[in-house]
C-alpha cells in the first residue's frame, strides 16, 4: 500500500464527505448549535496542532510523519500528556467541523474513516518505531496516555 501523509489523508476524507453530500443532498443533521460547534471544533483543532507542533520544536525532534527515523526524543509533555496523537486529533477536529458544516449525516464518514485508516496505517507504524526506539519508556507512556483521547 502506498503511503499517504496524515494531512493528505484528512483532505482525502474531507473530499469523500463532500462528494457524498453532493450525491445525497437531502439528508440533514439539523443541529441546534451547528455553526457554533463548527467554530469551536476549528479553534480546538488549530490549538491542538499549534501546541503539539510547538512541543516537537521545543524538543528539537522531527515532525515528519514520512521519515520516522528522524525521531530523536519521546515527547510526553504539553498535549501529549492527554493524547498520544494530538496532531491527528486536531485533524479529526477539522473533519468533525466539516461534518457539522455540511449538515449531512453522510459527512460523518470523514472522521470515522480517518480514525480507522490512521489507526491501521500511520499510528501503527509510529507505535512500532517508538516502541523499538524508546522501549520501556514508551510502553509506560502508552499505559498512561490514550491513543486519541
Amino acid at each position: 500500500m502506498k503511503y499517504v501523509p496524515p494531512p493528505l489523508q484528512a483532505l482525502i476524507w474531507a473530499g469523500i464527505a463532500w462528494l457524498l453530500v453532493g450525491a445525497f443532498p437531502g439528508q440533514r443533521l439539523e443541529l441546534a448549535f451547528g455553526p457554533a460547534l463548527v467554530g469551536v471544533l476549528l479553534i480546538l483543532g488549530v490549538a491542538l496542532d499549534v501546541v503539539a507542533l510547538s512541543a516537537f520544536f521545543k524538543r528539537k525532534t522531527s515532525i515528519n510523519p514520512i521519515n520516522l527515523a528522524g525521531t530523536e526524543q519521546l515527547v510526553t509533555d504539553g498535549p501529549y500528556r492527554y493524547s498520544r496523537n494530538p496532531m491527528y486529533l486536531g485533524m479529526l477536529c477539522y473533519l468533525l467541523a466539516l461534518t457539522y458544516w455540511l449538515d449531512n449525516p453522510l459527512a460523518a464518514i470523514a472522521p470515522l474513516g480517518f480514525i480507522m485508516v490512521m489507526n491501521r496505517t500511520q499510528i501503527a507504524r509510529e507505535e512500532a518505531l517508538l516502541a523499538e526506539k524508546f522501549g520501556a519508556a514508551y510502553q509506560r507512556y502508552c499505559e498512561q496516555v490514550r491513543r486519541w483521547i
